[in-house]
């Protein structure tokens, strides 16, 4: 079951498991939390549960990142991950994005840069973006000026979050759908970042605010 709080003398303790995609990913916790008030302990199990979570997608180095090295993880963009398969995609009409699991892939980098790709479809979803770039069927020149959109996003969010972008196995084969879609329409290429932008910025929305936790100069100090 998932971490729950309860009162034990005047301290708040936590029992349960974390899970992830409906399976335990720890042990059983039985513990104090050190937490004098329920809403101290709910806090301790929400850190927690966030903790375990990114060990398990990133593995043990995780406690050395901080937030912005995670923003893309599910968590934060509440967005419908689902892991299993061998091929990252999203797909439309179920809403989801399709990951393989995290460890198929040859780093943590790895799959957080390929994450950002779907990402970035995720958000032409009509609830998000409404971005309808005229794709009939796989292949077309919509299915081209999406992927292009896909691919200037990731790379935006890499940039972000200094990760080194992915190469794609499918990259070889929409070069030339790439190709076609510039040589015919100049302007191709900045409407497409315009629009990765926005999805990277949609996504940035997303994030939790971060309090500043450097001290600041007290009025009328130079700082």
């Amino acid at each position: 079951m998932p971490l729950e709080v309860y009162l034990r003398g005047e301290v708040w303790y936590v029992r349960g498991r974390v899970d992830y995609d409906g399976r335990s990913i720890t042990e059983y916790y039985r513990e104090s939390t050190g937490a004098l008030t329920e809403q101290a302990a709910r806090e301790w199990c929400a850190k927690e549960t966030d903790r375990q979570r990114r060990r398990h997608l990133i593995g043990p180095e995780a406690d050395k990142l901080t937030v912005n090295d995670a923003i893309l993880a599910y968590d934060a963009t509440r967005a419908d991950i689902r892991h299993g398969g061998n091929s990252a995609h999203y797909s439309g009409g179920s809403d989801h994005v399709q990951m393989p699991a995290f460890e198929t892939f040859r780093s943590a980098e790895a799959y957080y840069a390929t994450l950002a790709h779907e990402l970035t479809h995720w958000t032409k979803h009509k609830s998000r973006l409404d971005r309808d770039l005229g794709r009939k069927r796989w292949g077309d020149e919509g299915y081209a000026r999406e992927e292009l959109v896909a691919e200037l996003g990731a790379a935006f969010l890499c940039a972000d979050l200094e990760l080194t972008p992915e190469p794609r196995s499918d990259h070889a084969a929409y070069i030339q759908s790439w190709l076609k879609v510039l040589k015919e329409d100049k302007r191709a290429i900045f409407t497409a970042a315009a629009h990765a932008q926005r999805a990277a910025d949609f996504l940035h929305g997303l994030q939790p605010m971060i309090e500043d936790e450097q001290p600041r100069a007290e009025e009328g100090v130079a700082a």
